[in-house]
């Protein structure tokens, strides 16, 4: 959905890119700098204080926005970054969430955890697979996700400072817990339409005997 309209998101992305541009920092350092980030990140995800995992968790995500818009700004745009920032996500995705399984070590959270993060990887195969049959079709194809990486940590990050904030309080209320099922099944749902989508395209290139 936000991966689809970034509009709204624009104007902070444009600043904070500009400033880091700035300081003469290359994209792909940026990209490296995300994943330097996550590591006390995760280490606070498991053992620190939550909310301050979840603050550190919003430092290290938000980056992601950052490294593409100074690549832009500074026509620095290549397919190399663009490969090395797909595959430092896929480390970032790992590295915030299995840290938040082990801290709670419970039967249910590692059930739904573990759905999560195998729809969230796939998810990105899901799209991937076809270009290896296929020219890329129009970008607008994808612009209708049910659920993008940006859409997923904005459902996580709230999820993770609400359950620090009612751990802090002594209220008994698996707030997280629920937030992963929502992110599991619109991860899955995400997966299943994607899987639509590449059919569909796949049939018309054997179709037209391509």
């Amino acid at each position: 959905m936000l991966g689809g309209n970034r509009e709204w998101t624009r104007p902070f992305t444009e600043a904070v890119g500009r400033a880091v541009a700035a300081t003469k920092v290359t994209p792909n350092q940026v990209t490296f700098l995300q994943l330097v980030l996550t590591l006390p990140a995760a280490w606070l995800l498991w053992q620190g204080p939550l909310v301050w995992g979840g603050v550190a968790m919003l430092l290290a995500a938000s980056l992601d926005f950052v490294d593409g818009t100074v690549a832009r700004l500074t026509n620095r745009i290549t397919k190399a970054g663009g490969y090395l920032d797909s595959m430092v996500d896929r480390f970032v995705d790992v590295l915030l969430l299995l840290p938040l399984l082990l801290r709670y070590d419970d039967t249910r959270m590692w059930l739904v955890g573990s759905v999560f993060l195998f729809a969230m990887t796939v998810t990105s195969f899901a799209r991937a697979r076809i270009f290896q049959d296929m020219r890329p079709p129009p970008s607008s194809t994808w612009k209708r996700d049910i659920l993008e990486r940006p859409d997923r940590y904005l459902l996580l990050i709230p999820g993770v400072l609400a359950q620090g904030i009612l751990d802090e309080m002594g209220i008994a209320i698996d707030a997280l817990f629920w937030v992963l099922v929502a992110l599991a099944a619109l991860s899955f749902l995400t997966v299943l339409q994607r899987m639509r989508t590449a059919m569909r395209l796949l049939g018309e290139v054997d179709a037209r005997g391509d």
